[in-house]
This record gives C-alpha cells, sequence and structure tokens, in this order.
C-alpha cells in the first residue's frame, strides 16, 4: 500500500513515535512517503538517515522563529 506520512517535525531518535511508525510500516512493505519540516541540521541529517527507508521525501525548511511563533499561537 502506498502511504503519505505527514508530520509537522522530523521523526529522529529523540522524537521516536513517528520515526517507529514510518520503520514498522516501510518493514510491513508499504511504500511510505514521508512529509514533514526541519528547522536545524540535526534534523535534516536525521531525514537523511532515514531517507533509504522511505519510498519518497518531502521535507520543507522551518525557520525555528517561526517554529516558536507557532508554538506561542
Amino acid at each position: 500500500m502506498k502511504i503519505l506520512f505527514v508530520t509537522a517535525y522530523a521523526p529522529s531518535l529523540i522524537r521516536t513515535r513517528a520515526l517507529n511508525f514510518v520503520k514498522s510500516l516501510a518493514a510491513a512493505g508499504h511504500a511510505i512517503t514521508l512529509a514533514t519540516l526541519w528547522s536545524g541540521e540535526d534534523e535534516r541529517m536525521a531525514l537523511r538517515s532515514l531517507d533509504a527507508t522511505l519510498a519518497g521525501l518531502i521535507a520543507e525548511r522551518i525557520h525555528p522563529a517561526r517554529s516558536m511563533w507557532n508554538c506561542i499561537c
């Protein structure tokens, strides 16, 4: 099955819930396309390491100030 997995943050070893969902769905044979936002280089590197298990990756940079603004509003 083709699945579009959308999350507001980059799945990583710190944010394990989305990471475990993506990995388990891919291990079950599903084609996962991940759509997410990243703000720092650590998140970008986490996405690169996850890219091998994905069928597609849509990742856009969000400025850290914008991310904080989204948390406030």
